[in-house]
């Protein structure tokens, strides 16, 4: 259902329809913006990178291949806009405080939803530490529920090198916690 309205979206966007470019925005801004913050992109630099996304993809849209889906080449320009921002900015600490992507994601209920929410935090804590392709599977696969096949596209890669990519981030993910853990059992 998502894909056949993808594909009406599309060929409206490559028509040069606007109010198409208003659906994009519509439909997928916050998916866009959650996924940059899951990267460990402050708030307003997952808006600014949000928003070159879209730029990037209206300029783009006649590049969008009739086998590729519209989501995963979107999260594919908004891959490359997070990687260049780092790029550029190597020094710039990641930004670790989890609050507003817990909540953009996730709502708290009232039984338990602290300990749900320090948990949340101390698993991003983690994951933000991770290299950034590491980094990126565990976001796609885990936090945006992503398929292997749909994460591997977005990453640019074949399944096979996502699944080991994803063994390794999950190992340094655990070795991470375990650190935590002993670090709070003190």
């Amino acid at each position: 259902m998502e894909k056949s309205a993808d594909y009406l979206l599309v060929a409206s966007l490559k028509a040069g329809d606007e109010k198409a470019a208003c659906a994009l925005v519509d439909k997928y801004h916050r998916r866009i913006y959650v996924f940059l913050r899951h990267l460990g992109h402050s708030w307003w630099e997952s808006e600014e990178l949000t928003q070159w996304t879209f730029v990037r993809a209206w300029q783009n849209i006649n590049n969008l291949k009739n086998n590729q889906t519209l989501k995963t080449w979107l999260y594919r320009i908004a891959q490359n806009a997070s990687r260049e921002y780092w790029r550029k900015n190597k020094k710039r600490k990641m930004e670790l405080n989890a609050n507003e992507a817990c909540v953009a994601v996730h709502s708290q209920n009232s039984q338990g939803g602290s300990h749900i929410a320090e948990e949340f935090d101390r698993v991003r804590q983690a994951v933000v530490k991770l290299p950034l392709k590491l980094r990126e599977t565990i976001v796609l696969h885990y936090m945006l529920s992503f398929s292997i096949a749909e994460a591997a596209a977005v990453a640019g890669i074949r399944e096979g090198t996502f699944k080991s990519r994803l063994n390794r981030a999950i190992k340094k993910l655990r070795k991470e916690l375990a650190h935590q853990e002993k670090h709070y059992e003190k």
